[in-house]
């Protein structure tokens, strides 16, 4: 029952911003690693460059989802915490 008022008092507001600067970091440094030369991308389209794009995304989504799930987690354990003391 504690969990659920826990899960009831969290920031999500907060969780949201930080997932998402996650994903911008992410993106902007999978992209940059990647290569990808931004005029190419968006004039010629080549395979090798929509792949890397795709790869950003899809790794900035999987380092944002995880993000959250530590924000939560972690807001988690510090509300069970403070319901203890």
């Amino acid at each position: 029952m504690k969990s659920l008022e826990a899960l009831k008092n969290i920031n999500y507001k907060d969780v949201v911003a930080r997932a998402l600067w996650t994903f911008l970091q992410t993106f902007i440094a999978t992209f940059l690693l990647a290569g990808v030369n931004l005029v190419n991308l968006l004039f010629a389209a080549s395979w090798r460059e929509l792949w890397a794009l795709a790869l950003a995304t899809t790794l900035s989504a999987i380092a944002a989802g995880l993000s959250a799930a530590k924000t939560i987690v972690i807001e988690l354990v510090r509300q069970m915490q403070q319901a203890v003391e």
